[in-house]
């Protein structure tokens, strides 16, 4: 299981690979974000509704929406930002992957 960081242009990605049963915690941001689950399937919660996604699926989260990821199985999982709207610390401190209870 990791979290890379990728920069380029104004723009990064942050790329999360995690088994099955791990997730990333409950966190929102100040900004809107696009989130693309590569591959594998998920249970993505946003704004307290979840749906199973199998990869692979854009989404956006709204700013100020409390959103986490579940690992159903292995999963590849992005989120593009823009380092003018938010910068990499944001990210870094909000995204945390940790096992599910």
């Amino acid at each position: 299981m990791s979290i890379r960081f990728h920069d380029d242009g104004g723009v990064f990605v942050v790329e999360t690979t995690a088994a099955a049963g791990y997730l990333l915690k409950s966190h929102q941001h100040a900004h809107a974000h696009l989130s693309v689950l590569v591959s594998g399937t998920a249970d993505v919660t946003v704004d307290g509704k979840t749906k199973r996604m199998d990869g692979y699926k854009m989404i956006t989260v709204p700013a100020h929406t409390r959103h986490t990821v579940m690992a159903v199985t292995d999963i590849v999982w992005l989120c593009l930002w823009a380092d003018d709207v938010a910068p990499r610390e944001q990210a870094e401190e909000s995204l945390k992957l940790v096992i599910a209870a």
